[in-house]
């Protein structure tokens, strides 16, 4: 019998949750799910998670509170989940990152909070051999074209709907994405479609599944 890595997701939101848990146990994790952080924390103790996503928002406690937490006898990896836009923030989560290990390469996002003296100058007092990528021309245009799928997708997909199984997940993520690539026309690409865009007219669509 195969045995499944365990991912604990402690999200608060339940549409965010639900989704994350179609996504992981289609690709065959064993999904544990905690709405609230006193939740997660009894589950860290008790399943033992090869993973943690970890929302901050919490309703009951700071997400970075359980982080502290979990540093002072576990190096289990941690995802952090946040909207926050404080760079303290960002430093504070990098910093309970690098106790466990030091990455030989970073690549962050080009927002200021990424690009902030701030946080550069943490990654560097840990280890000047640490390579900082940021995937090119350094700014954010970079990842606009990214975020933007991103937001429609999670607007107009997955906030709508209530997948019942992770097989039906990916099927109407691929039908979106699809739909997003193919056939729907994009103003900002003066009507055209991306795949148009990207291929020049000249070549014939793919499948996605």
């Amino acid at each position: 019998m195969k045995i499944r890595e365990k991912i604990l997701v402690i999200e608060d939101e339940q549409t965010i949750r639900n989704f994350m848990q179609a996504v992981l146990t289609a690709n065959d994790y064993d999904v544990l799910l905690a709405r609230t952080g006193a939740m997660g924390e009894s589950m860290i103790a008790s399943h033992c998670p090869d993973v943690i996503i970890l929302d901050l928002g919490l309703p009951d406690v700071d997400g970075m509170e359980i982080l502290r937490k979990v540093r002072r006898w576990s190096k289990v990896p941690i995802v952090v989940v946040s909207a926050r836009t404080h760079e303290r923030d960002k430093v504070e989560a990098l910093d309970a990152g690098v106790k466990v290990d030091r990455p030989r390469i970073i690549n962050s996002d080009q927002g200021s909070l990424y690009t902030s003296n701030l946080y550069i100058e943490r990654i560097r007092a840990e280890s000047e051999s640490s390579s900082i990528s940021m995937d090119g021309r350094g700014r954010c245009m970079d990842n606009i074209f990214t975020e933007r799928f991103w937001r429609s997708y999670k607007q107009e997909e997955v906030y709508l709907k209530e997948y019942e199984s992770p097989r039906e997940a990916r099927r109407s993520t691929a039908e979106y994405i699809k739909h997003y690539n193919f056939d729907r026309p994009h103003q900002s690409l003066n009507y055209r479609t991306p795949w148009d865009v990207y291929s020049g007219g000249k070549a014939g669509k793919v499948t996605i599944r």
